[in-house]
């Protein structure tokens, strides 16, 4: 990508248009870039203890939105899992749903 930026720079007549969008797309990869590898981080640094129950609090209240019905402990685990995973690739805003693939 930053090639194609140094390539369109050098031409002899440089479109600014096409250099600033190279530019976005750069930018675009770098921040998802750093997204990705901010969340590996977290979910490395974070204590294990601390990360268990944070996911069961999560848990827990998806069980009492489900009008605690027994026998889902393991679909709601897993779908608390999910949302905390989810919301570490998430920047302020609209967040994608839990169990979508983040862009």
């Amino acid at each position: 990508m930053a090639r194609s930026v140094q390539k369109l720079k050098e031409e002899s007549t440089p479109d600014t248009g096409r250099i600033e969008a190279a530019l976005l797309e750069l930018e675009r990869a770098r921040m998802q870039y750093s997204k990705r590898r901010d969340a590996l981080a977290y979910s490395l640094l974070l204590p294990k203890r601390e990360y268990a129950a944070h996911v069961k609090r999560i848990a827990q209240l998806l069980w009492e939105l489900e009008g605690r019905r027994d026998g889902r402990a393991d679909e709601h685990w897993f779908r608390a899992e999910r949302i905390v995973q989810s919301s570490v690739l998430c920047e302020p805003g609209p967040c994608p749903a839990a169990g979508s693939q983040p862009a």
